[in-house]
């Protein structure tokens, strides 16, 4: 999942996302993010180590998000 998607269904539930890195990291290395929301009037803060990947080349068009892949018909029991 990238981060836009992340983001984008952290808002869509009204949880107030943030999606920091905590230090400098080159691409290829792994660094540590905290992804903080709101959740039942309190902050939950949740801790990753993650591998930065290399950039895309910039284009003249601004980035749209990308959409999430179609569910699985065979896992809707499981929501």
């Amino acid at each position: 999942m990238s981060r836009a998607q992340l983001v984008a269904r952290a808002r869509r539930q009204a949880l107030q996302p943030s999606l920091r890195a905590h230090g400098a990291t080159a691409p290829g290395d792994t660094g540590l993010f905290s992804l903080t929301f709101l959740a039942g009037g309190g902050p939950v803060r949740l801790i990753a180590h993650l591998r930065r990947v290399k950039p895309r080349r910039q284009s003249a068009r601004p980035l749209k998000a990308s959409k999430p892949p179609a569910r699985d018909p065979r896992q809707g029991a499981l929501f």
